[in-house]
Formats: structure tokens, sequence, C-alpha cells
């Protein structure tokens, strides 16, 4: 079944990147149609204003009310050369920009013939040339051969945006099912892990002579979360993808589709979380089989906790995350399950403080070790919990309760124990019920100064 739902969502994600390419190219072309609009608007109102300025200062004789025909005579040039770069490729349009141009030409040599009458003192020879109504005659040809131009690219702008909502139809029709399909991949995984997590309590519970039946069913639940999770992750990533596609897409188009942006925000959301449940199972049976390792490097954990704790503090506005730390800190271990050991700690931190707070994380330095605390104020840990708190699968009594019900699978803290174990370090837990935890980390830096001291004399070596 997983393995179908996988194949859909896979089928799915291509066709909705298809879509994604078609909508881009026919968004462009409405936003070209509208620019098209905007620059012969322009130019009848560059016009309109020159020949307002002109009537003023031969009614009046002052200066001051040529400064619009100054200017038009620069940006009537300007948005013709504008207008001819948009129609480049439309021929029956650059026929009509040509005649266009031409009557824009004589309007503009008419109104300075005026101008200079004007100006030269004769004021009967500017009256009787502007009671001609040649000027006049110009103009309406400007506006006539608009209107028509206008109406050519309403016609293309129409097409196009038609093209566009169908596309964007298409598109949203796409997500809708990839988002189907994740919900049931989700609904899925959790009841078969419900179910295998309550035949395990049963398994556990019976006399000593079903320990063998036990036995099967957790090597069975094993291989299946094994097989399923490395199943789950090609899938799963291109649901992700997609939905960052989306996103970006939907931010460069014109005006908002709040419920597509809304059904996009819960599909990211829902695959992260998916994620981190897809490596959380991985994990579990590699420390079970033991095929757990780390990679040791040097980098700047500092530099790696800092995005983490932002990022979830403009994710989770009912909390408070503050960072407390130096600039930097350089450690030689695991860069990306060190990773996994904030993202869970910080997210068991939102998780388990449901009526919000503070957050704080400190991290603190010695010569040879990291400290890293972090302290919530939730709902905290029962006295009796606390000895089984990083052991698989186990969860407190108070996070399952009448007034609160709050899911979980109950291997995060396991896992995060193992890969601080991992590193030589260690990890403890400090709790009052009802007030809020504090889990301290200490991990060795081995020889993190010496590499600091060895990439600082590389550095001067290279000055």
């Amino acid at each position: 079944m997983i393995a179908i739902v996988a194949i859909i969502v896979v089928v799915n994600g291509i066709i909705f990147l298809t879509s994604v390419q078609g909508l881009n190219a026919r968004e462009q072309a409405v936003q070209h149609s509208q620019r098209v609009q905007n620059g012969l608007q322009g130019l009848l109102t560059t016009l309109d204003d020159a020949e307002t300025g002109q009537r003023g200062y031969l009614l009046t004789g002052d200066p001051s009310y040529l400064t619009p025909y100054n200017s038009a005579q620069v940006t009537v040039t300007h948005d013709l050369t504008l207008l001819k770069g948009l129609l480049s490729e439309s021929p029956s349009q650059e026929v009509l920009l040509s005649q266009l141009s031409g009557t824009v030409e004589q309007k503009m040599a008419e109104l300075q013939h005026t101008v200079q009458l004007q100006q030269s003192g004769d004021d009967a020879g500017a009256l009787q040339l502007v009671r001609s109504n040649t000027g006049q005659q110009y103009m309406d040809q400007v506006r006539q051969t608009i209107a028509t131009m206008e109406a050519n690219e309403h016609r293309t702008f129409t097409a196009r945006t038609v093209a566009a909502q169908q596309s964007l139809e298409g598109v949203t029709v796409t997500f809708v099912i990839g988002t189907l399909a994740l919900l049931g991949m989700l609904g899925l995984i959790s009841m078969l892990i419900q179910q295998m997590m309550q035949q395990r309590e049963d398994v556990l519970a019976r006399e000593s002579a079903a320990r063998q039946h036990a036995e099967a069913a957790v090597q069975l639940r094993d291989d299946f979360l094994s097989i399923a999770s490395h199943e789950l992750k090609t899938p799963v990533t291109a649901i992700s993808t997609s939905a960052q596609l989306m996103e970006r897409q939907l931010g460069r188009m014109p005006g908002h589709n709040n419920r597509l942006e809304q059904l996009v925000d819960v599909q990211l959301r829902q695959t992260k979380r998916l994620k981190l449940l897809i490596e959380g199972m991985l994990d579990v049976s590699r420390i079970e089989t033991g095929h757990f390792a780390v990679n040791r490097i040097p980098f700047d954990v500092v530099g790696q906790i800092r995005p983490i704790v932002e990022e979830l503090a403009v994710s989770d506005a009912g909390h408070t995350l503050t960072l407390t730390a130096p600039p930097s800190l350089l450690i030689v271990a695991d860069e990306s399950r060190l990773e996994q050991v904030w993202y869970n700690l910080l997210q068991n931190a939102v998780k388990y403080s449901p009526d919000g707070g503070a957050i704080r994380v400190l991290v603190d330095a010695a010569a040879d070790a990291v400290h890293i605390t972090i302290t919530d104020e939730g709902i905290g840990i029962p006295t009796e919990a606390m000895t089984h708190l990083f052991e698989p699968y186990y969860r407190a009594p108070n996070t399952d309760t009448p007034e609160r019900k709050i899911k979980g699978m109950g291997v995060g803290l396991y896992v995060t124990r193992q890969i601080v174990t991992a590193h030589d370090g260690t990890i403890t837990a400090s709790s009052i019920e009802g007030r809020g935890t504090t889990f301290t980390i200490d991990l060795p830096r081995h020889g993190a100064e010496a590499v600091a001291q060895s990439v600082a004399e590389e550095a001067a070596a290279t000055l």
C-alpha cells in the first residue's frame, strides 16, 4: 500500500512541476501585456501634460507653465523607446506604433512652434495656430491609435489571463491530490505504529512463557519501521520539493490565493514533521542493529543552533525563544547528528509547553568541553517518570490525560541520548511537574582548539 501511494505522489509531483513551469511562462506574458498598456497610457498622459503646459503659457505668458512641456520632450522619447522594445515581437502592434510615433512627433512640433511664436512676441500668430485645430487633430489621432493598440493588447491580455487561470486550476488540483496522499500516508503510518506499540505493551505484560512471542513481535515491528522509513524518504522529498516550488511561484504571482497559500503551508509543515518521524524510526533501527555511527568534523556549534532557534521563534508565536551564546564556538563532532539533537530538544520544549512561555537556550564553553542547557516553562516531568525518560517508546503519564492529549512516539529522547553518548558526552534532565524542564548536555570538544589554531595559522600564512 505504501509503495502504491509513493508512486502516485511521485507522478503527481512530476505533473505539478510541469504545471508550474507553464504557469510561470504565462505569468510573464500577462505581466508583459500590463507593461504595454501602462506604457501607452503613460505616453498619452505625457502629451496631455505637455499640451496643458503650452496652453497655460499662451494664456498667461508665465514661463513656469512650460515645466511639463519641457519634461515631455524627454519623457516622450523614453516612452516610445520602451514601447518599441515591448512590441518588438508583435508585427501588427509595431505598425501601429510607427504611426503613433509619427503623429506624436508632429504634435510635439506643433507645440514647439506655438511656444516659439509666443516667446518671439507673435502672440497673434501663436493664437492663430492654436485656433487652426491642427494640434487637436494630432491629439485625436494619437488617442485613436492608442485606443486601437490597447484594444489589441487587451485581447492578448485576456487570452493570457484565461490561460494562466486554467494553469493555476491545474496546479491546484495537482497540489490537492498530493496533499491528500501525504495526509493518507501520515494516517496510515500513525495507525500502524500505534497498533504495534499497543501490541508490544500487551506482550510485555504477559507471563514469561510468552516472551519468545513478544520478541518476535518486536522484531517484526523494527523490520517494518526500517523498510517503511527507507521507502518513504523518496516520495517525502518529492512532496517537499514540490511544495517549496509552489510557495515560490505563489510569491511571484499578482494577487493572492489565500486558500492555496494555506494549503502550501500545511504541506510544508506536515512534510517536515513526517521527515522527523522517518528519521527517528531509522535511527531506532540503526541503534538496535548496531549500525549507528558518528562522523566527526570541525564546525561552529553556535552557528548551528542559532538558525534553529530563529526558525522556531518565527513559526511559533506562542513561545518566546532566546539564545545566550558566544558569537561562535568550534567543536569537532557529527554536524548532522547534533542538529538532530537540537531539533528534538527544542521541538519537545515547544510541544510540551502547550500554554506558551519562555524557552531559553544557554551555550557555554570551557577549554575542552561545551555546556548547553535548554529550559522551558511547560508541563514538566513527574518524578516517577525521570528514570524511564530516555527509554525507547516511553512517554510520561502526564502527556496523555483527560485534560491534555500530547501525541508522540517516544523515540526522540532515546535517539538524542544515543547521539550524545556516541560523542562521549552526557545528557541529564531536571524538572518540576507543572513548572518546566531543563535538559543539560555536556560534549567534549575533541581538539577543537587545535583545529582553530591550525585554521588561524593557515589564514595568517595566506595573508
